[in-house]
């Protein structure tokens, strides 16, 4: 015996956490100072290293306040606080408050000088635009001054004479607006979302394209500047959750979706064929390119059940679907690696001496063939061997998803007792 012989198929006929991935960034003083933050405190360990959990650092250090704290003339700087102290006394001895016009104009200025010191933090500090979309989040005045800090950006790069200076200025002006747009439109999504928490589904096949990486990437960044209320985070939290598993959901359909069509076409393709024959080597020819997939190998079972049922099919068109069903198995069986073959022929018999015959065939090199009843085959034992403890250590770890499916059905419990048995004999005779 050169090889084993393998009944061939014909023969035997008859879908976050919570936690979204997490990136280092150092926050900086001058820049939370001009978007609210909180002044007081120390900053320095963040300056001087990465943070690699932000959430843990902005719940530790509070690192958000409202910019009304922060925006006091003594605490913007020793020259704009001399500057306001002018414009103080200057009014000092006019009769009655100041006009509604002079108000308006004073507040312009102090618009003008917190918008000026945050540009040359961006310009200078903190270039990193994934720091900016930290700044941005944790904010609670970035709403009030993104209109006067993107017309600052504007005047400043017309009155300015360095080529350079207007160049970056103009730069950051822009991607710092597709940041906020982008932002914009994240938030409008989430908004969306907490109105219709029942329809994420239908709001993820009707807006897949803006489930993007970026999208959850802001949820992750919501949750962290969230950081004092307790109750927001687990909120943003589960609908990215809910969001997360929804899209997956959508792109398995869609996966799914687009083999079935293409299963179809196959499928039509073959059943319009002029003869039997032609059928067959079509169906051979997929299998040859690696295109005869379980979509197809569906339509065809599908295909085959309806024509064994029907009472208004002749009986020669059951008998050509019959032939093509067993076609497109046997082909399809053939894909399956052959220690899996030979494996699931070795487990099917049950007298332990007529098993070890065959295991001693399946080791004898001989000439492949693949014949109409009987596939003729042979391996190694080390080969054999590591077929059968991927099989065991999927079974112990409970992974049987990753296997093959011809390669699932052997490590069922009935089975697995049998399986270990030809492992200790392949082990201790060939080994």
């Amino acid at each position: 015996m050169a090889s084993l012989w393998v009944p061939s198929v014909s023969s035997q006929m008859g879908f976050v956490s919570t936690s979204l991935p997490q990136r280092n960034f150092a926050v900086g003083l001058r820049a939370g100072v001009m978007l609210g933050m909180n002044p007081r405190l120390s900053y320095a360990p963040l300056r001087r290293c990465g943070c690699p959990s932000l959430v843990v650092r902005a719940s530790a250090i509070d690192a958000a306040t409202a910019l009304s704290k922060v925006t006091e003339d003594d605490e913007i700087g020793h020259e704009n606080g001399t500057a306001s102290s002018r414009t103080r006394s200057s009014n000092a001895g006019m009769d009655g408050p100041l006009s509604s016009e002079d108000q308006k104009e004073m507040g312009r200025q102090k618009m003008n000088r917190i918008c000026d010191k945050l540009i040359d933090v961006f310009l200078v500090e903190k270039t990193n635009p994934e720091e900016w979309h930290i700044y941005l989040a944790f904010s609670k005045e970035w709403v009030n001054l993104r209109p006067h800090f993107f017309s600052r950006c504007k005047f400043q790069a017309a009155q300015t004479e360095d080529l350079k200076r207007r160049s970056n200025l103009l730069v950051l002006s822009r991607r710092l607006k597709e940041l906020d747009e982008d932002m914009q439109q994240h938030d409008k999504l989430l908004a969306l979302i907490e109105k219709s928490p029942t329809k994420i589904d239908a709001i993820v096949a009707r807006q897949r394209k803006d489930f993007t990486e970026h999208f959850f990437e802001h949820l992750r960044i919501r949750i962290q500047a969230s950081y004092d209320d307790q109750n927001r985070r687990e909120e943003i939290a589960a609908i990215a959750k809910d969001c997360l598993a929804a899209v997956q959901e959508y792109d398995k359909n869609a996966k799914d979706f687009m083999s079935l069509s293409a299963a179809q076409m196959k499928f039509d393709d073959i059943v319009k064929s002029p003869s039997l024959e032609v059928a067959s080597k079509k169906i051979e020819s997929l299998a040859k390119k690696g295109e005869l997939d379980s979509s197809l190998m569906l339509l065809i079972s599908k295909a085959y059940s309806a024509s064994k049922e029907s009472t208004l099919m002749k009986e020669e068109a059951k008998d050509t679907m019959l032939q093509l069903y067993n076609v497109a198995r046997g082909n399809m069986s053939r894909l399956v690696p052959k220690e899996v073959r030979i494996l699931r022929y070795l487990l099917s018999i049950n007298d332990p001496q007529e098993r070890s015959a065959e295991m001693k065939n399946a080791f004898t090199p001989g000439l492949e063939m693949e014949g109409k009843d009987v596939d003729e085959l042979y391996t190694t034992p080390e080969a054999l061997l590591m077929t059968i403890q991927n099989l065991l250590d999927a079974f112990d770890t409970n992974r049987q998803g990753a296997l093959l499916k011809e390669a699932r059905k052997l490590i069922q419990p009935s089975v697995i007792g049998r399986l270990r048995a030809i492992k200790q004999e392949l082990e201790s005779k060939y080994l």
